[in-house]
């Protein structure tokens, strides 16, 4: 609608075609020959390049990943990544942004000893090859930006990129990395060391707990997975996923697999039927089927049958 590409009333047949037959917005659109096969790739393209593009001055906010499986057979939609990454720096306005993920401009930067198996592919703009011409040995990008040939945000865009993509590399003092930035490794070693002493009753309550629900997992539902109703709202979906999480994640629990051995593989076995719960009822349209086969589905099939 935006792009002039799909009429209001266009977009109401297609809104009740993927609600009729439980397909994507794409099939949707090639079914009722509002664009061909051809025409929608063009237009994925330029939409994914476009959301990418709107994420490079995100500074608030939380975003998380999750695992889907698509069916990719009908719509072939292909972008380099260098190419995304160049497209998002090209429109990012922020100077102060790039300056901090950049860092200290006093650290050299240097050519990839092979750049030329690199920028064959990336399409590179006069100004961007332009930087890139001027970093011919071990420079700082001070000294890059002293020669005042562009502006300083022209300069720091084709450096950030440039070192993103690989075609130039950047040395890091040690000295100077900030030791504030915990990894993920770092924090959960912290909230498992943070219990000093364990409830040996608690810690045999949850293996039992484990084992009991290994023994009628298979017969479970995705909803009894997550331990909640059909009717759950998407803001209860993602907040019982979140608690399922934090209670079954196999390394949050790594201390207590040291003493049971078989503890690890039934929390493996756990933990993925809550991604895959998750990844089906957090879509509508897997979760409209989903719901459709559990209409069909043997009366043993439990709704709820909650993990703890």
């Amino acid at each position: 609608i935006r792009t002039s590409n799909v009429a209001a009333r266009t977009f109401a047949e297609v809104k009740k075609e993927m609600s009729e037959t439980i397909c994507s917005f794409s099939d949707a659109l090639i079914r009722l020959n509002v664009v061909s096969e051809k025409d929608l790739n063009s237009l994925c393209k330029i939409q994914i390049s476009q959301i990418v593009s709107s994420l490079f001055s995100w500074t608030t906010g939380h975003y998380e990943l999750r695992c889907e499986n698509y069916d990719i057979s009908m719509n072939k939609t292909s972008i380099p990544v260098a190419h995304l990454i160049f497209e998002g720096l090209r429109n990012l306005d922020s100077l102060a942004l790039i300056k901090s993920w950049l860092g200290d401009f006093s650290r050299q930067i240097a050519p990839n000893p092979n750049p030329l198996d690199l920028i064959k592919f990336i399409n590179l703009t006069s100004k961007e090859v332009f930087v890139f011409s001027r970093i011919i040995s071990a420079t700082t990008i001070s000294e890059i930006l002293s020669l005042g040939c562009l502006p300083d945000i022209e300069i720091l865009r084709a450096i950030c990129g440039l070192i993103a993509v690989g075609l130039i590399k950047s040395t890091v003092d040690e000295k100077k990395i900030d030791r504030s930035v915990d990894s993920v490794v770092r924090l959960l070693k912290e909230m498992r060391d943070s219990s000093k002493a364990y409830d040996f009753q608690k810690v045999a309550a949850f293996c039992y707990e484990v084992e009991s629900i290994i023994y009628t997992l298979d017969n479970v539902t995705h909803y009894g997975c997550l331990g909640i109703q059909p009717s759950a709202k998407e803001t209860e979906i993602h907040e019982a996923y979140e608690k399922a999480i934090k209670k079954f994640h196999p390394d949050v629990n790594e201390e207590i697999c040291r003493y049971n051995s078989s503890l690890r593989p039934q929390l493996e076995k756990i933990f993925s039927n809550i991604i895959l719960a998750y990844r089906v009822l957090s879509n509508p349209f897997s979760r409209k089927q989903y719901d459709n086969t559990l209409k069909s589905a043997l009366p043993k099939l439990a709704y709820v049958k909650k993990l703890g």
